[in-house]
């Protein structure tokens, strides 16, 4: 008599399923989520989703010294499994990473973006705590998706070279990176 009427529980599996489809396939991901998305799968130790969040350059120190005679272009070409040893590696080197505490920001009026390279300021701190900071966090398209580069303290004195940055640039040089052969 009051009970929910059967079509409103099939409508809320379907709303709920194309809502994971369009997450998964069609949400395109910015260069500030992608820095945001990787320190939250990190804080709660999600590591193998977090190394997917990770340009396979990251291979070279992740990874040291398994990968460090690999060209980048033959990283790209194994990025699936170079991926999930990433993640594996995360999770034996930084299990007090998953605590959660670290909260980051990401800064979108600082962002500066090509088309295979992005520059990203986020805020970072932790909650009852005196640590806090900036970070300036270099982001490539791989695959078709935004993936951390590089990441690196940074302060507002630091930031004003960011106006100067010519993104043109930088995509070239990035693509010249991932194209080396060795």
């Amino acid at each position: 008599m009051f009970g929910i009427p059967k079509w409103n529980i099939a409508l809320i599996v379907v709303l709920l399923a194309g809502m994971f489809g369009y997450a998964t396939y069609f949400d395109v991901s910015t260069p500030e989520k992608t820095v945001e998305k990787f320190y939250q799968l990190l804080g709660t130790g999600k590591y193998d989703q977090a190394a997917e969040y990770l340009s396979v350059n990251w291979a070279y120190s992740v990874l040291f010294p398994k990968y460090n005679n690999t060209a980048p272009s033959e990283l790209l070409k194994r990025e699936s499994a170079i991926r999930k040893e990433m993640g594996q590696a995360l999770a034996q080197n930084l299990p007090e990473a998953g605590t959660g505490e670290l909260k980051v920001t990401a800064r979108p009026s600082l962002t500066r973006s090509g088309s295979k390279a992005a520059l990203v300021v986020c805020d970072y701190r932790v909650p009852n705590s005196k640590v806090q900071g900036q970070q300036l966090a270099l982001l490539v398209k791989e695959s078709g998706r935004w993936r951390l580069f590089e990441l690196s303290d940074v302060t507002g004195y630091d930031l004003s070279f960011l106006k100067d940055v010519n993104m043109e640039d930088l995509d070239s040089k990035m693509n010249s990176f991932f194209q080396a052969k060795g």
